[in-house]
């Protein structure tokens, strides 16, 4: 039992030992932390002085730049005044100087003006006499034109109305030649048809036949002028001679008896001779 005595008595040696260590070791922490919050402190103090001093340095060495700033910006608007009164001093010098040089070039630029205008109202004045004669001048040779083209349509006229009178002159002596012609052959047939109608009525009554008279000889038609192609045309466009005996059968059915079928042929025979002249007058116009 005395050796675990023994070994309890150092255990507990040993643990009073620990326990002062780690007192020691606590404290001497404590003086540490205590040392270095003082150096901190410190150190801050520091910062702060030194800062509180940079910033005066700074502050005076900002209140010299901007001093020697505002000083050179005054000293450059001295300058600047100083030599604009200069530019301007010079510059009314020399405007008295060229004031009498300039308003001579003045006073020849508006004599140079006014000649100009001079001439340029000259020429418009030459140019509104050359428009006016030039325009007379055209008028007039309108004027002659027109007349010129009224005379000679005038002229055109009067030939064509005296063409036209010459011509329906020269066609109705044709027409009337032509008529004329027909008539003559209508009265030769009517005398034949009478003598042949007297001489059956003869035949028939008392059985002696009447010896025909002898046919009338046709008038000669004039010639139609050489210089009216268009008056020849009638003569070839008569009708054949049955028309025309039929239509002299047709002026003597008066004397004698006709039948109702004979005077139906012989009004379709009028008919044909009708058509006939119409034709003969179309190609005369």
């Amino acid at each position: 039992m005395g050796k675990i005595l023994d070994d309890m008595t150092r255990l507990r040696g040993d643990m009073d030992r620990g326990h002062e260590a780690r007192r020691a070791a606590g404290q001497a922490r404590a003086d540490e932390m205590a040392e270095l919050g003082r150096g901190v402190a410190d150190m801050i103090g520091g910062f702060a002085s030194a800062r509180q001093v940079q910033f005066g340095q700074d502050q005076a060495a900002r209140g010299a730049f901007i001093g020697n700033i505002v000083q050179g910006v005054q000293d450059l608007t001295r300058e600047v005044g100083a030599m604009m009164e200069r530019v301007h001093d010079d510059r009314m010098e020399t405007a008295r100087a060229d004031a009498a040089a300039r308003q001579h070039e003045v006073a020849d630029r508006v004599q140079d003006i006014r000649a100009k205008l001079g001439d340029f109202q000259e020429q418009m004045a030459a140019f509104r006499d050359e428009f006016a004669a030039a325009s007379e001048q055209e008028a007039r040779v309108r004027l002659g034109f027109v007349a010129d083209k009224a005379h000679e349509v005038a002229n055109m006229l009067g030939e064509f109305r005296k063409t036209h009178a010459e011509q329906t002159e020269a066609d109705a002596d044709a027409r009337r030649d032509f008529i004329a012609d027909i008539s003559s052959q209508v009265r030769t047939l009517q005398s034949d048809v009478s003598a042949d109608l007297a001489g059956i009525r003869a035949l028939f009554d008392g059985g002696m036949r009447v010896a025909p008279k002898p046919a009338a000889k046709p008038k000669p038609s004039q010639p139609a002028p050489k210089t009216q192609p268009a008056a020849a045309r009638p003569a070839e466009q008569q009708p054949p001679p049955v028309a025309k005996a039929a239509d002299a059968d047709s002026g003597g059915n008066a004397a004698v008896g006709m039948t109702p079928a004979m005077d139906k042929d012989m009004d379709g025979d009028k008919g044909g001779k009708r058509a006939a002249k119409k034709q003969g007058n179309k190609a005369e116009t």
